[in-house]
This record gives C-alpha cells, sequence and structure tokens, in this order.
C-alpha cells in the first residue's frame, strides 16, 4: 500500500515538471520572438525631433537630407523601408556637444590651410614670373653682349691695322671715332642691362626666399591639422537606442547623410558588417560620399534581417 502511493505521487510530481518544462520552453519561444523578430514592420515611420541651431543646418534641408538617407535604403531594395511622418516614433534628434564643436573647429583649422594653400600659390605664381622675366631678359643682354664683343673685337683689328700703317686717313679716322662713339652707347646700354638683371635677379633669389618661407608654414599647417584632425573616425557622429536616431556631428551634407543612413540601419535592427566599403561598416572611413548606395554586405544583412527575398 505504501509502495503503490509512493509511486502514484511520484507519477504525479513528474506531470507537474513536465508541464511546467513545456511552458517554460514556451515562454521562452515568445520572449525570442518578442526580442529577436524574425522580419520587419515597415515603412518604419520617423520624425524630425530637436534640431540644435548650433549646427547651422535649415530646416528644409535638413528635411532634405532625410529624405536622401531613406531614399539610400529604399532604391537598393526596391521598397518602402521609411516613411516621414511628423508623428512618427522613430526621432531623430540634433544633438550640439564638443563632437560638432570639434568639427567647427577642423572647418577653421581647413580654412587656415586654404589660406595657406592660396599664399603659396600666389608666391610660387610671382617667382615663376620673375624667373621667366629675368631669363627673357638675360637671353636678350646676351645675345647684345656678343654682338658688342663681335663689333668691338672688328674695331679693335681695324685700330691696330692703321695704328701698325703710321695713322689713318681722315675720313677712315673719322669713320673709327664714329665707331668708337657707337660702341659706347651700346656699353652703356649693355651696363644698364646688366643693373636690370641684377635687380631682378635680387627679386627672384628673395621671392625663393618668401616662396620656402609660406611653403614651410603650409606644411606646419598641414602637420598640425593631421596630427589634431587626422586619422579615420568611429560612427561616434550619431547613434541609436530606443525608437531615437541622435546625430552627434556632421562636417558635410553628404557626411550627414552617410551618418543618419547608417543609424536608420540600426533602427532596422542591423548590426555593423565587415566591409569597410559597406553604409553599415563601424568606420566612417572608405565609402564613397559622393555615391553613397548600399553595399552587398548591407543587402543581404537587411535580407536577413527583414526576410526579404
Amino acid at each position: 500500500m505504501f509502495k503503490f502511493l509512493k509511486n502514484k505521487i511520484g507519477k504525479f510530481f513528474k506531470l507537474i515538471f513536465n508541464i511546467w518544462f513545456l511552458y517554460l520552453i514556451f515562454f521562452s519561444f515568445l520572449a525570442y520572438l518578442f526580442l529577436n523578430p524574425s522580419g520587419c514592420s515597415y515603412p518604419i515611420k520617423y520624425s524630425l525631433g530637436n534640431l540644435d541651431p548650433r549646427f547651422e543646418i535649415s530646416q528644409e534641408d535638413t528635411f532634405n537630407i532625410l529624405a536622401n538617407a531613406e531614399k539610400i535604403w529604399e532604391d537598393s531594395m526596391g521598397i518602402d523601408i521609411f516613411e516621414y511622418d511628423p508623428k512618427g516614433k522613430l526621432k531623430i534628434n540634433f544633438v550640439f556637444d564638443e563632437r560638432q564643436q570639434l568639427n567647427i573647429d577642423i572647418k577653421k583649422a581647413e580654412k587656415k590651410i586654404e589660406q595657406s594653400e592660396s599664399s603659396v600659390k600666389k608666391v610660387t605664381t610671382l617667382h615663376d614670373d620673375l624667373l621667366v622675366l629675368y631669363n627673357q631678359k638675360l637671353s636678350a643682354y646676351d645675345i647684345s653682349l656678343k654682338d658688342y664683343k663681335q663689333q668691338m673685337d672688328t674695331y679693335n683689328q681695324k685700330v691696330d691695322y692703321w695704328n701698325n700703317k703710321g695713322g689713318a686717313p681722315s675720313v677712315i679716322y673719322d669713320e673709327l671715332n664714329s665707331q668708337r662713339s657707337n660702341l659706347g652707347i651700346v656699353y652703356d646700354q649693355l651696363s644698364y642691362q646688366e643693373q636690370v638683371l641684377n635687380e631682378l635677379l635680387g627679386k627672384v633669389n628673395a621671392s625663393v626666399d618668401v616662396t620656402n618661407l609660406t611653403i614651410d608654414r603650409y606644411n606646419t599647417h598641414v602637420d598640425s591639422f593631421n596630427q589634431e584632425f587626422g586619422g579615420a573616425r568611429e560612427f561616434d557622429q550619431g547613434d541609436y537606442l530606443s525608437n531615437t536616431i541622435n546625430i552627434y556631428e556632421y562636417r558635410t551634407m553628404s557626411d550627414l547623410t552617410l551618418v543618419i543612413a547608417h543609424e536608420m540601419g540600426h533602427a532596422l535592427g542591423l548590426n555593423h558588417v565587415d566591409d569597410p566599403y559597406s553604409l553599415m561598416y563601424y568606420l566612417m572611413e572608405k565609402q564613397d560620399l559622393n555615391n553613397i548606395k548600399l553595399s552587398k554586405d548591407d543587402i543581404q544583412a537587411l535580407k536577413q534581417r527583414c526576410r526579404i527575398k
């Protein structure tokens, strides 16, 4: 009797355990579906939240950027994935902090580099123009000097000839005096040309010094910029959390489009991919800002996440 009762109680507890275990599996499965849905509910409706005026971007430009970011996903897939709605749950905020301030500092540094580069071009052009002018005048001077020497040699030969003859006839004497006078004028002209050349050469040499100094200043600005701002940047320009995309920094409209499109991918439930040229790569480094589009890895990740064929 005791033995039979013990067996009945054992079966009862075993049945209770099996039922409890099935419930546990069932609710675990529901939790998995809830936390890891097998598909996506789209279009995802989004709206513009806070737009800090310190970003210095108009609402019109912002809406155009949002539309372009949305288009990147939809053009590649051929379906409406996102939709702007003033009441949309997915909020996109522009949050100004030290990151955008850094971009402002970068733009100032870039402007300084551009000014230095412009100065280099100006002084280089001035140097090149002076050098061309100097070479032209030097060439003309050399030709004149050669002609002068030839005339001088001819004159000296005639003088020597008539001196050996004991003197020249008056007609020849007057002719030689005229030649000597003309040669004196040519000599004075050559002396003036030489003076102009020396002054011009001084300007050329001074322009070399100015050019080198300006180039050194430019290189210093570039080196300082690279040390302070160079290198690839991670996608902390924005983030996505709980139906909210926060944008923290951008430099250009294309840059901003890429950041928003990247965070929209996270809003779809996508993680980072391994291809550095992909929109969903974790670094903003090798993507083509002039032609932003989904890579094969981006498309494959979206298809798997949202079960799109």
